[in-house]
């Protein structure tokens, strides 16, 4: 099916009518001007109930402009590669790109369901899944996209992107009677491309569940899984195709699949895109939809290869609907960021305490690692098996994998070890706790990863480890995302006991009525030889496993066996060595030489330090012979502390040799077949040449090993 010629005089009629209506909206909407990123906050109230009007009778006009698509697609072939590797560690000047995009924020009143010209079909299918109202992202996009035109969507992750195009593609399809309902081999009408198999699948289960009630057909093709089952569905006729860039490449060159009929290309979180170098795959998929059709981009982040795109593929008059805008705070505002200094070798520890704190035996908690040997490692520590945790990444077989997931949805599975390639857009339900256990090395990465939780307008908590030479880090993401980090510590015991006792409590719901009469008189002997609180004291520590001593973990440096504590003084103190003093004149020897890591309070008063548990006792005793105005106590919660303040130059200086060194470790094995064919590559060859390699990297921590064990300080 190929582009439809038009003679030079229905050209410029076409023109004087878009003309036209570019104006008379304009004057609607009280501002002047071009309109070619929308923001389309104070009309979607009014303009709601004309969307299927506007829709039918502008679809083909908003499609005249792709004609010159093909002759755009010849040029910025140069900086491909360059790209590829420029995205791969993240693009430094993306987010100042990003601020020219307009924003749009819909009233609340305007996102009901009834203020769309939504099909009774589609309204019974979202109201039998408690959906009421729309998400900002799918009521900015609904009409743009009914309307034929191209569109960028950029949103926080989740907010509801992937109903933002699910909805307005079959709303089309149906009202414009394009399927051929169920005639055996007919072409596609909607190609969707995620980044991986997981996100695949989860878009496909939506498409899966608005367009099968219209009597619409979908198929899910990625790798892993073998050729003939999909090849099959093809042969059939589908409506809609879902699928990973590789296999679609695949049944493109077999020729198993056409997508000359499309109406909708759709790429979704499309800044993931080239991170895991699909930019030719997509690009070739791109060229081959040859009908005229939209083109809908949806992502969290827009970078500059994202932009390129729309220059190369997008009709000229596609529209940016960006629903984050201005706002510093580039993640999802129902997020708790906080970061933990914590080296590598307390990580399982701590890890499997927030999971307790943050989740416990009901939440789910997702953990990212950096590596599939780190995420291998992490599910081997004794805290994280005994919390049943699973694994997930690209060495683990495809059926393994969905088995896993569906595991993780269903509950089965409540604490999740992944790497980015194998969790990338992963929507799962009820996420409560994000673990990161290293910064990633670029902001884009961060907002990913934080995502998964705080979804659907749900509260979340991301936590992000980090050593003293990944400080660099932490703090470029502050300033690429906007986001103010909340420096945090490991969980106390009270914390952890406060945490298990409250999931004791939920599970003793479950205890049958006649099991709770056998143990009634054990129970009364006890309360009446114990007491009640004691007694049941006990039981809860006997429940959850706590019934020897437990170590306290410092709130500074995450090391068991020591407390973090705060000298304090109303005097204050000039520097960290007058306060040293102090403990010196006031304590023995032995408390002395057990101090670490002391930090002065930002406002000068005293300073924070490590001291070992069994020194704990010794302040308490002396506490009341200290002078007055001097206290020295356990830290409770960390204060505002007097640390290096890193500029963001030196701090961007600093992450782009760890990126140099990781691009060292990653691509220092090139395949003879061309390309990236060592750990970490991306190109199409490698030692066996031929097939494309998507294999994940192998970075993690070594090197940043945090040297705190060996700072004592010296008196």
């Amino acid at each position: 099916m190929g582009r439809v010629s038009e003679t030079e005089e229905e050209r410029r009629l076409r023109k004087e009518e878009k003309k036209r209506a570019r104006q008379q909206e304009e004057e609607r909407l009280g501002r002047g001007g071009s309109a070619s990123s929308d923001s389309v906050a104070t009309a979607v109230a009014e303009e709601a109930e004309h969307a299927g009007a506007r829709a039918m009778e502008s679809h083909a006009a908003g499609k005249a402009g792709k004609g010159d698509r093909k002759e755009r697609r010849s040029g910025g072939r140069a900086e491909e590669h360059g790209a590829e590797e420029r995205f791969r560690y993240g693009d430094e000047r993306a987010d100042e790109e990003d601020r020219a995009m307009d924003s749009t924020k819909v009233a609340k009143d305007a996102l009901a369901l009834d203020r769309y010209d939504f099909s009774d079909i589609t309204k019974r299918a979202l109201l039998s899944k408690g959906i009421s109202s729309l998400f900002d992202i799918q009521a900015a996009t609904y009409e743009t996209i009914c309307a034929g035109t191209d569109v960028i969507g950029r949103a926080r992750t989740g907010s509801g992107k992937t109903l933002a195009f699910v909805l307005p593609t079959v709303e089309s399809i149906v009202k414009n009677n394009w399927s051929d309902g169920r005639r055996r081999g007919r072409l596609p009408l909607v190609i969707v491309l995620a980044p991986t198999r997981e996100l695949a699948l989860q878009v496909f289960r939506d498409f899966e569940f608005i367009a099968g009630a219209h009597g619409l057909s979908a198929a899910c093709l990625y790798g892993g899984t073998p050729f003939g089952p999909q090849c099959q569905q093809l042969r059939e006729g589908v409506d809609v195709i879902v699928g990973t860039p590789g296999r679609v490449i695949d049944h493109l060159e077999r020729e198993t699949l056409r997508i000359s009929a499309v109406k909708f290309v759709v790429l979704d979180e499309a800044d993931e895109m080239l991170s895991m170098g699909f930019q030719q795959d997509v690009e070739k998929i791109l060229e081959n939809a040859t009908a005229e059709h939209q083109t809908l981009l949806f992502s969290a982040t827009v970078p500059k290869w994202v932009k390129d795109l729309t220059h190369k593929y997008l009709q000229p008059g596609a529209r940016t609907i960006d629903t984050v805008g201005e706002d510093k705070n580039r993640t999802n505002s129902d997020i708790e960021h906080n970061v933990i200094p914590c080296p590598p070798m307390a990580r399982g520890d701590t890890l499997g305490d927030l999971v307790k704190v943050h989740a416990g035996t009901y939440g789910k908690s997702l953990v990212f690692c950096d590596t599939k040997r780190d995420a291998n490692e992490l599910a081997e520590h004794e805290k994280l098996v005994a919390l049943g945790c699973a694994v997930l990444h690209g060495d683990i077989p495809q059926a393994t994998r969905d088995a896993t997931l569906d595991k993780y949805r269903s509950g089965k599975v409540r604490c999740l070890i992944a790497t980015d390639v194998a969790a990338r857009g992963l929507d799962i339900e009820g996420v409560d706790l994000v673990v990161q256990t290293h910064p990633p090395l670029n902001y884009e990465t961060y907002i990913h990863r934080s995502g998964r939780t705080g979804r659907a307008g749900k509260k979340g908590v991301c936590v992000t480890f980090y050593s003293q030479r990944e400080q660099s880090a932490i703090r470029v993401i502050e300033h690429k995302t906007g986001i103010k980090f909340k420096r945090a510590g490991p969980p106390q015991p009270k914390d952890i006991m406060r945490g298990v006792g409250e999931d004791a409590v939920k599970s003793m719901d479950n205890v049958h009525e006649e099991n709770i009469d056998m143990f009634r008189e054990a129970a009364q002997k006890i309360i009446k030889e114990r007491g009640a609180e004691d007694a049941l004291s006990a039981a809860l520590a006997c429940i959850t496993g706590y019934t020897s001593h437990i170590k306290s973990r410092s709130l500074l440096s995450c090391f068991e066996g020591n407390t973090a504590m705060i000298l304090t003084s109303h005097q204050g103190f000039d520097n960290v060595r007058s306060a040293l003093g102090v403990l010196r004149r006031f304590f023995s020897a032995g408390f002395a030489g057990s101090v670490r890591g002391p930090v002065m309070l930002k406002d000068g008063s005293g300073i924070v330090f490590d001291l070992g548990e069994q020194y704990v006792k010794e302040v308490r005793d002396k506490a009341d012979t200290l002078p007055t105005g001097l206290e020295v106590k356990v830290l409770e919660s960390i204060p505002d502390l007097m640390e290096n303040e890193m500029d963001i130059r030196d701090a961007e200086a600093q992450l782009r040799e760890r990126k140099s060194f990781q691009r060292g470790k990653w691509g220092d094995k090139k395949g003879s077949g061309g390309g990236y064919g060592g750990q970490g590559g991306y190109g199409n060859g490698g030692s066996g040449g031929g097939k494309r390699n998507y294999s994940e990297h192998r970075g993690g921590s070594n090197g940043f090993q945090n040297n705190y064990q060996n700072k004592r300080t010296k008196f």
